[in-house]
């Protein structure tokens, strides 16, 4: 069982420029980390509210754990989610 990094920041208050330099700066920092394969999990996600209707998804995650094939198809599936989610479909 391994709980997954989540972050989360209510940026809505600030002006869009700022909000732009702070994601740009969290990405530079996240990337940064990198992943230690001896220490699960071996993905992050972050989540930035900008706006009412404005989120800033961040998923990091170590190639190994995913390929270029894999990747959309995931994606597709949380697009998916979060659709039926905002439109109240289950």
């Amino acid at each position: 069982k391994v709980n997954l990094n989540w972050h989360a920041e209510d940026w809505h208050t600030l002006p869009a420029e700022e909000q732009l330099i702070l994601l740009n700066a969290y990405i530079e920092k996240d990337r940064a980390q990198g992943f230690n394969f001896t220490q699960a999990p071996l993905m992050r996600w972050g989540l930035f509210k900008c706006d009412k209707n404005k989120h800033y998804l961040l998923w990091s995650y170590h190639h190994i754990l995913s390929d270029g094939w894999s990747s959309p198809i995931i994606l597709d599936e949380l697009r998916s989610i979060y659709d039926s989610l905002a439109n109240n479909k289950s």
